[in-house]
């Protein structure tokens, strides 16, 4: 998976948490995982997915908060994390992406 750039695997019925191996896919520029199932917590991982653009995760059962790592994805065009059982506020760092 570290030579694919978009997975869309939104509306499946996906149940489970997101496993942390994600971190791995190093040039994931897209990843759509909207409208499942998904449960846990946002894996602190994704802030390894350096080229990461866009992540949707809406409409899943994730819970927990918003990893502060998440604000080191500099070239984060999308972060898309509404309808989910998220505790926190957006981590004060996200005021510094633009």
């Amino acid at each position: 998976m570290t030579n694919m750039t978009n997975l869309g695997l939104n509306g499946l019925s996906l149940t489970g948490e997101i496993l942390t191996g994600v971190g791995g896919w190093t040039n994931m520029e897209t990843l759509n995982l909207e409208d499942n199932a998904l449960s846990g917590t946002i894996p602190f991982a994704v802030a390894n997915i350096k080229g990461l653009r866009e992540l949707t995760l809406d409409n899943n059962q994730l819970s927990g908060s918003i990893p502060f790592e998440l604000s080191f994805l500099r070239g984060l065009e999308k972060l898309s994390l509404s309808s989910n059982q998220l505790e926190s506020t957006i981590p004060v760092a996200f005021g510094g992406l633009t």
